[in-house]
């Protein structure tokens, strides 16, 4: 008897073969190798045990009631059906296994026609997929946490113990500032190297990245008429290009590999005379081309951005992204800088003017620009991030809010599958005057008393590394 007999008018289909409880269910959930072979068990299921009790009732009414034996078989059908369909009988089916049983044809060709029929076999092939595929593991953040604080100017057993409480923390990162105006301070032919000669070799012989910012001009280097301080804007790109090209080649070969290019350039605080995002793009695209020549595996990061909107004396960091691209700085870096500060509110807040939401919220979001560039693949660094705790500063948020601002904010991070590394700001409050708030951003107080994110923020790194262990 041809399988084609049994192919019932809903069998075009392939259901899931999901819920019954019958031995054939019990066969079913051993696992993919078993529903492989089910057509095999299917025949013995009907031959002994299983079905077998009932195709036995229907050889046994059949001698003596032709109605019972009927009866019998359509229950017979019924619970097959069920079975091997999670289903009722359709009329066509119940008629044709039915009559085979009732007329004689064998139980092991009524299993064959079965287990032949095209709705088994595409419930079956449907069913193993279900089961034995490999869910893939969701992608788990890699980034790393890291710190920032300006180490560059520490000397001695000061940077010693300050580097040791970094490596007691565990993070991955150290962010510092690589000032072109410091280490050429005395002219365009010195150098002094040993402040950062030490730091990038304390930091590497403690399993620690460094990430250098490397920015500002030195008083005699070309800078915009009238200004006359470190963090003018360099008015010739080629002179701070090349001074990139050295520091990078000085420093590639002893593990220095990440370049952050300015600190942000998007406010006049570190932009003199005025943030320009045309001027900054030059400079953008020339460091990049050096550092890169000097190191091919060097990763070059936008300067990280600071929250701002747009005035003479500052540039919002979406615009400013903009900027970058329309300048054709696109090609240019390898990753996005970007400060995502948010005190007093929660990072994630729905906020249009929210750094933090400006990363991927609005339309003209940051990732929103990336994609659209073909920069989908690159990740934005935040490269600072934290919030401070001075009462009297704009913004103030108490020493438990601060915990629960990184707890919050590092929580999200992870979850961004376009996130790189988080570097907190500070370690440690750089003073007790409360006229200035940048005294407040430590994860501990000057005195080296823990404030609560301490051990927030050292949990969160400690759990990274045990999940990370060759980072």
């Amino acid at each position: 008897m041809s399988s084609a007999r049994f192919r019932s008018p809903e069998a075009a289909a392939a259901r899931s073969l999901s819920g019954p409880t019958s031995a054939v269910a019990r066969l079913r959930v051993r696992g993919a190798g078993a529903r492989l072979n089910t057509a095999a068990g299917v025949i013995a299921l009907i031959l002994s045990g299983g079905f077998a009790p009932a195709a036995q009732a229907v050889d046994t009414a059949r001698a003596a009631s032709t109605a019972t034996a009927g009866s019998l078989a359509q229950q017979y059908v019924t619970r097959v059906y069920g079975d091997l369909f999670s289903r009722v009988r359709d009329p066509v089916g119940l008629q044709a296994w039915s009559s085979a049983l009732l007329t004689g044809t064998p139980r092991v060709a009524v299993a064959n026609a079965i287990t032949g029929s095209a709705e088994f076999r595409g419930a079956l092939i449907t069913d193993s997929y279900r089961h034995s595929r490999v869910t893939p593991t969701p992608t788990k953040w890699s980034g790393g946490y890291g710190l920032f604080e300006d180490t560059q100017y520490l000397t001695g057993t000061a940077l010693s113990a300050r580097l040791d409480e970094y490596k007691a923390v565990g993070v991955q990162w150290a962010r510092f500032q690589l000032l072109w105006s410091t280490i050429q301070s005395g002219g365009p032919t010195s150098y002094d190297w040993k402040p950062v000669d030490d730091l990038v070799a304390g930091l590497l012989a403690r399993g620690i990245r460094p990430i250098a910012v490397i920015g500002t001009t030195p008083l005699w280097a070309s800078r915009p008429a009238g200004c006359a301080a470190v963090t003018c804007a360099p008015a010739d790109p080629a002179q701070f290009a090349a001074f990139a090209a050295r520091a990078s080649a000085r420093y590639a070969p002893r593990g220095v590999h990440t370049w952050e290019v300015w600190n942000e350039p998007n406010s006049a605080t570190f932009w003199k005379p005025a943030p320009d995002v045309a001027s900054y793009t030059v400079v953008l695209k020339q460091t990049y081309a050096a550092i890169k020549a000097a190191d091919p595996l060097a990763t070059v990061i936008t300067g990280g951005v600071a929250p701002a909107v747009t005035t003479r004396w500052s540039i919002a960091p979406l615009g400013f992204l903009a900027g970058i691209y329309s300048n054709g700085g696109q090609g240019s870096f390898d990753g996005v800088g970007w400060h995502p500060y948010t005190y007093p509110s929660m990072p994630g807040t729905v906020d249009n003017g929210n750094a933090w939401y400006q990363m991927y919220g609005p339309a003209n979001s940051a990732r929103t620009q990336m994609t659209a560039h073909g920069d989908a693949a690159k990740k934005i660094w935040a490269t600072e991030f934290g919030a401070h705790t001075d009462p009297l500063g704009e913004g103030y948020v108490t020493e438990a809010g601060q915990a629960e601002m990184f707890r919050t904010g590092l929580t999200l991070w992870t979850s961004y599958p376009w996130a790189g590394p988080m570097i907190g700001y500070m370690l440690r409050d750089r003073g007790t005057d409360t006229a200035d708030r940048e005294n407040f951003f430590g994860l501990t107080r000057y005195d080296g008393s823990p404030k609560a994110t301490f051990a927030t923020f050292t949990s969160l790194v400690r759990d990274f590394a045990a999940s990370h262990p060759t980072f």
